[in-house]
Formats: C-alpha cells, structure tokens, sequence
C-alpha cells in the first residue's frame, strides 16, 4: 500500500520556512520543466508555476527587508543585497540545474543564520508602552486594554495607542470612584458618566482621590493629547510624542491601580 503524501500548506508555518519550502518548489518545477522540455518563460504550466512561486518568494524577501533594514547594520545590509542577487540568478531560467541547488542552499543559509536572527532579535527589542505587570492581577477587560495600548505601539499604529491607553485610564479613574462609592459624582445630571477631561479634574481635585503633584500636574494636558487622538480629524501623533508622555502615563497607572487597590487572589 503506498503511502499518502501530506501537503504542506506554507501559509500555515513562519516566514522563513516559507521560504525554504517555496526555493525547493521552485527547484523542483525548473528540474521537471527541463525533463519535460518545458521552458520556464513559455505559456505552460511549469512556467505559470515558476512565476507563482518567485512572486510568493519576492513578497517573503521584501517583508523580511522592511523589517530588517531599519536596525540593519553594514554586514546586514550586505547580505540582504547577496539574497536579492543570489534570487535574481535563482529564478534565471538559464541558471543550471546544479547551479539553482547551490543558490537554493546558500540563500536558505543566509536567510536562516543572519537575516532570521536579526529579526527575532528587533521583536525582542520592542518595549511595552505600558508594562503590563503593573494592571496584571486586576480585571481581565483591563489587562486587555493595556496589551492593546502596547500591540498599538509595537506596531506603530501610535493614533490607536493613544486612544486605548485613553480608554486604559478612563476606564480607571471609574473604578477608583466607583470603588469608594463616590461614582456619583462623575456622572452628570442624566446619570451618565462624565467626559475623559472631565473625569481627569474630578480625579485631581476630590480629596479622597489623592494623586500625585506630577499626575496632578501633566494628566491634563495628556487628556488633551489623547483626546485629539481619538477625536481629532487632522491630528495624528507620533511615537516621539508618545514617548515623551510616557513616563507620566505610567505614573498615573500605577497611582490609579494603587487607589483602586485590588488584585485577583
């Protein structure tokens, strides 16, 4: 009984093996396409299929290439510019037989033992906007907002990281009212609760809220910033101003999350 043969589905596993896998289809279509006597530029499938994978292969090559580029350093940069070479003569439908194995294996070396690293290592390197032990423990729907406010930032969607980390302390400021039975007193004459602003100078200013001189102080104007980042039609926020709230967002979390004070067991 012969065996049955599984397919292997390569937008199911990593970028890398990816690419692995679509070089040896594309080897293994050059090597059927010359037994057959097939020409790999022709209107034939095995030159439909060629094209197919070089197409798949190019679109894994340049999504590696922005990811790299921007922390790459010479030797880096280097080897990019080999990988795009070595491709071109890849899929050169002159490009012999033995030839095309050895630019296959070489490229899957270069790709596996410089590129791949050096992406792994920028992943590592992406900080939490929010570090995400200081709301860990509390409401689950808190921890979520905070890892949001954080995915925003690492993937440089820095409008919608403003909005969330918005939402993260309005959300806050809530239950801290709420949890000293003082949610009365944001919420307006409808029994609707107070806007972000709003809620930020009620929190600052009733004493059994006590905050911080730098929250008392900077919470304000980062309303404002975080409000045009959600309301604002032409406004769109950087990382670099971001970053420079960041440290006073972070202190305003950890005094919010002190005030509600509580914890999962």
């Amino acid at each position: 009984m012969s065996k049955t043969k599984i397919q292997t589905d390569p937008s199911a596993i990593a970028r890398v093996e990816q690419m692995d896998y679509s070089l040896l289809e594309a080897e293994k279509i050059a090597r059927q396409a010359k037994r057959g006597n097939k020409s790999l530029k022709g209107n034939n499938s095995y030159a439909e299929k060629f094209y197919e994978l070089r197409t798949n292969i190019t679109r894994l090559f340049r999504e590696m290439q922005s990811m790299a580029m921007p922390t790459a350093n010479a030797g880096l940069e280097r080897t990019i510019a080999d990988i795009e070479k070595e491709l071109g003569y890849f899929f050169d439908p002159k490009t012999s037989e033995y030839d095309r194995r050895d630019l296959r294996r070489h490229i899957s070396m270069l790709v596996r033992t410089e590129v791949d690293p050096a992406l792994k290592n920028s992943q590592q390197q992406k900080a939490d906007f929010i570090p995400l032990e200081i709301v860990d423990k509390s409401r689950g729907y808190v921890v979520n907002v905070a890892r949001q406010v954080n995915q925003c930032f690492q993937n440089d969607c820095f409008d919608a990281c403003g909005v969330m980390t918005r939402r993260l302390l309005e959300t806050l400021i809530i239950e801290v009212f709420e949890k000293k039975g003082l949610a009365n007193n944001i919420k307006d004459g409808g029994g609707n609760y107070l806007m972000f602003s709003e809620l930020v100078g009620r929190l600052i200013n009733t004493p059994e809220t006590p905050v911080g001189r730098t929250t008392k102080k900077e919470l304000p104007t980062i309303a404002t910033v975080l409000n045009n980042c959600a309301h604002s039609r032409t406004f769109n926020i950087s990382k670099a101003q971001l970053v420079q709230y960041q440290a006073f967002i972070i202190i305003s979390v950890q005094e919010l999350m002190s005030l509600w004070d509580i914890r999962r067991p």
